[in-house]
């Protein structure tokens, strides 16, 4: 079995460790990461347990007690940068010129960065270890295809179009996708399609807007031929689901799923894959 990418991150900002913690299950799943908010506990930690090497250390310059400095000459003294692979990347906000200078010079060092640190900067850094995000591994699984690939929104929240258009466009950026907040104009603009035989393969409706419900929306749909059982596949959501709506969903065909929002990425991704 393949051992886990190991990170360790030393930090005594526990929101900056938060944020990047977050940031690290949602992107990078497959890496173990560890926190330590002191220098002194990490060096001791790493001492004592020389099998449990990081492949990667996250380095403040800027800590209380023992400094990402001090650390970081102890390290060298101690020959741990010969005796393991590990390397380190070096984060700070506030770090001097002559501070970078030296840090930049180290052998270990792979690296100088800025608080805080963007997506792109993580992206570049672990693509040294050959690590990729999962948008990325998910736009590698998805098969050759030259068809235009089509999704539909329905829903009277600009924010939770915004969101959901964004994850589309991070799994796959040539997807033809179309936002409506109004109900009219979605059925008029499906309705076109039909004529031209150009019907999307996901229609995702809001069960809850204010002319009509999804259900209603979905209904008239129906009844005008506009969709059928094959396409589009319809998915249903709410910021609640009850059990009347589970039912109502079951009796048509063309609702594929009904699900509760604000969806994460993972979420999303999950029913991307199931539908396509």
């Amino acid at each position: 079995m393949e051992e886990k990418f190991k990170l360790l991150s030393i930090d005594d900002d526990k929101a900056f460790c938060s944020i990047f913690d977050l940031e690290l299950k949602s992107s990078y799943p497959s890496i173990e990461t560890q926190f330590a908010h002191r220098a002194n506990l990490a060096f001791d930690f790493l001492s004592n347990n020389p099998s449990s090497f990081p492949d990667l250390i996250v380095l403040d310059l800027n800590l209380p007690g023992m400094t990402g400095l001090e650390f970081l000459e102890k390290y060298l003294e101690s020959n741990f940068h010969k005796l393991h692979d590990t390397k380190i990347v070096v984060v700070s906000s506030l770090a001097s010129a002559e501070e970078y200078t030296f840090v930049n010079n180290l052998p270990v060092v792979i690296g100088l960065i800025e608080k805080p640190i963007s997506s792109r900067k993580l992206a570049q850094i672990l693509g040294t270890f050959g690590i990729e995000d999962i948008t990325t591994s998910l736009k590698k699984k998805l098969p050759a295809n030259n068809t235009k690939r089509s999704i539909v929104i329905v829903d009277d929240n600009s924010a939770s179009n915004t969101i959901i258009g964004e994850y589309i466009r991070s799994i796959d950026e040539n997807i033809e996708l179309n936002a409506f907040n109004n109900e009219l104009e979605a059925i008029h603009f499906l309705n076109g399609k039909v004529q031209k035989n150009e019907m999307p393969d996901i229609l995702l409706v809001d069960v809850r807007m204010p002319n009509i419900d999804g259900f209603e929306f979905v209904e008239l749909l129906e009844n005008a031929k506009i969709i059928t059982d094959e396409k589009p596949k319809v998915i249903m959501y709410s910021n609640f689901v009850t059990l009347a709506d589970e039912r109502k969903a079951h009796k048509h065909k063309s609702i594929a799923e009904i699900t509760e929002k604000p969806l994460s990425f993972a979420e999303f991704k999950k029913l991307f894959e199931r539908f396509y």
